[in-house]
């Protein structure tokens, strides 16, 4: 539905998967329209339509030296600020994998709206479930990596949604 201008990713998850010719900002992976900048230290006057972080945000301050707890709600600021006006911000953690996003997660600091999906088979099967039952789930457990995950959105998901309809 958008042209590639219009999508912007946080952290190289997409390219993995599939040909695309959207702009990926990634610290630390290479790559073709990939450009290698902290998300904090990103700064252009485009907005985009749709902004997409896959598995990505609990890393963001958490895997790095020193250790900054609160660096994703700054991250999550700079990506708001990117948006347009009726523009959609998509983003799945894995719960458990940092549990200082997990809290944020649990006090509904960072995102307008949470979905929440729990793995129910080592194939890969997903059912969306209730916050409690997937701030209940163990990361690596029983499943390798995520088992349950939140789907966090910001902006205005109505309007984005009726408009991919059209």
């Amino acid at each position: 539905k958008f042209h590639p201008d219009q999508i912007l990713e946080i952290g190289a998850v997409l390219p993995n998967y599939f040909s695309y010719r959207h702009l990926v900002i990634d610290k630390y992976e290479p790559g073709n329209r990939i450009d290698n900048v902290d998300i904090i230290d990103f700064s252009t006057s485009k907005r985009y339509s749709l902004i997409i972080a896959i598995s990505t945000l609990e890393h963001i301050g958490f895997d790095e030296i020193p250790r900054d707890e609160e660096k994703v709600i700054r991250a999550v600021e700079v990506i708001k600020h990117h948006l347009t006006d009726n523009g959609l911000f998509v983003a799945t953690i894995p719960v458990g994998y940092n549990k200082s996003l997990d809290k944020l997660i649990i006090d509904e600091v960072l995102f307008d709206k949470h979905y929440y999906l729990e793995r129910v088979s080592a194939n890969n099967t997903w059912i969306q479930t209730s916050k409690h039952n997937a701030m209940q789930r163990s990361f690596d457990n029983p499943y390798p990596f995520g088992n349950s995950l939140v789907i966090g959105l910001i902006g205005d998901s109505d309007y984005f949604i009726s408009n991919l309809a059209q």
